[in-house]
């Protein structure tokens, strides 16, 4: 019998590396027992980055708590945003896989948003919050910020944050649950709560023009924070597409954008879909990205890269665009939480960044000695299959969305002329630790193409 090992849910290996359990089937189902709660309060009218924070919570929520996401709206407003203005937003909860409910129980964890409600249950009780720029989770249900509707990607963040919270008090951390942690897409560097963190109000504008390498868990983080900037015009923004890979069935588990229809589909075609839907306009590449072939003519000269491939990484400086924001994720049950982002140009090349974060490489060898990858080979008769099982890294859909969002205000603070960053460098285990480097002599903001925002 042999074994596909892109049919792996990604989150569910976290179990499997653990040495928690001792098959696919037995990690599935324990996440099957994961069970996370949203209370919608009032205030999401007139709020997108509200509205972003309940949709990503639930979108990402469902990815990992395969026990189902339960929702309780106080009020069942129209989503104003995005990918699914003019819905209501329970149709909307639905449509990312959560479940309306009209109570809560004690025994999951329960994230709130909007005006707190009185009889909101839940353990751990989480507070989803942001402030402009600043987005973060705090214990208890009040809000520790002013929540103040200046840039909607803050909104991906907290709601990012706070399931990735929820997740690690599901799994026994604990202080998840029982502090404030947060982080500033304006100025990553200082404490999310304080006043100089949550950054410019009236930003007007945000990129319209973008080549997206990778359209894997990091490059539909990309598109589902891009889907939920407020436009004005959002036929006024390019997007060319590169990936030379079809979905799978792992996809599901950490695609953003990655729904039921996705079977046989390479992934720029269907996210050339949904994209075209929303409004945007597409091209796409269907290879791997070479060395010398970066734009030409009026192709996008800011890309967005997303990829598991040292290789691509190494030749981003040298491909002709005029800025580059790349990301990588942490690879294990160690280290699936962290995340880091560069740009370039900054003070160093792209072929001098080691890239020790780097999702594709996973050492098989102390994996294969754990009971469930012994049981998967002899039960199965597969010992390659089982050896690229063991290589596929764990990954979860709340990490890619929070670092979705950071990549998204770096390539907006660029067409700004606001700080840059050559690394960034976080851990959703725990936010506090968070370092930010300023790029060394950066080129001067550039445009390379904006639309106005709502």
């Amino acid at each position: 019998m042999s074994i596909d090992p892109d049919a792996v849910h990604r989150t569910a290996k976290v179990l499997l590396d653990a040495g928690e359990e001792d098959s696919i089937a037995a990690a599935e189902a324990e996440l099957g027992r994961y069970v996370l709660q949203i209370d919608v309060g009032s205030g999401i009218s007139g709020n997108a980055s509200r509205q972003a924070l309940v949709l990503t919570a639930v979108n990402a929520g469902a990815r990992a708590f395969l026990g189902g996401v339960r929702v309780r709206l106080a009020e069942d407003s129209v989503v104003e945003i995005g990918w699914d203005v003019g819905r209501p937003l329970s149709e909307a909860v639905q449509r990312y896989g959560g479940v309306i409910v009209t109570t809560l129980t004690e025994d999951a964890p329960t994230v709130c948003v909007g005006e707190a409600t009185p009889d909101v249950r839940g353990r751990p009780l989480l507070r989803a919050t942001f402030d402009g720029w600043s987005a973060g989770v705090a214990e208890g249900a009040q809000s520790v910020l002013a929540e103040r509707n200046w840039f909607v990607p803050a909104g991906v963040a907290a709601g990012g944050i706070a399931v990735a919270e929820a997740f690690q008090a599901r799994r026994g951390d604990p202080r998840a649950g029982r502090r404030r942690q947060g982080i500033s897409l304006w100025r990553p560097e200082l404490d999310w709560e304080r006043p100089d963190a949550v950054g410019p109000k009236d930003i007007g504008i945000a990129p319209s023009r973008l080549w997206l390498i990778g359209l894997g868990h990091l490059g539909q983080a990309y598109l589902w924070t891009l889907g939920l900037l407020p436009y004005a015009t959002p036929e006024e923004v390019t997007l060319l597409l590169q990936d030379d890979d079809r979905l799978t069935e792992a996809n599901r588990s950490t695609g953003l954008l990655t729904f039921d229809g996705w079977e046989r589909q390479s992934k720029t075609r269907y996210l050339a879909a949904a994209l075209e839907a929303r409004g945007f306009r597409t091209a796409v590449v269907e290879r791997r990205f070479q060395p010398g072939q970066g734009p030409c003519g009026d192709e996008p000269r800011l890309a967005l890269v997303g990829v598991d491939n040292p290789e691509t990484r190494r030749q981003l400086s040298d491909a002709g665009f005029e800025a580059v924001v790349e990301a990588g994720l942490g690879a294990g049950p160690a280290h699936y939480l962290d995340l880091q982002t560069h740009t370039f140009p900054a003070g160093r090349r792209s072929d001098r960044i080691p890239s020790w974060r780097d999702g594709g490489s996973v050492a098989t060898g102390p994996l294969m000695d754990l009971p469930a990858y012994q049981r998967m080979a002899e039960e199965s008769g597969d010992q390659c299959g089982t050896v690229e099982v063991a290589g596929r890294t764990v990954a979860a859909a709340f990490v890619g969305a929070t670092t979705g969002a950071l990549v998204i205000a770096e390539a907006t603070r660029y067409i700004l002329g606001g700080p840059r960053y050559g690394v960034i460098d976080a851990s959703l285990r725990d936010l506090s630790r968070t370092q930010a480097v300023e790029a060394l002599n950066p080129p001067p903001a550039g445009n390379p193409g904006f639309a106005r925002l709502l």
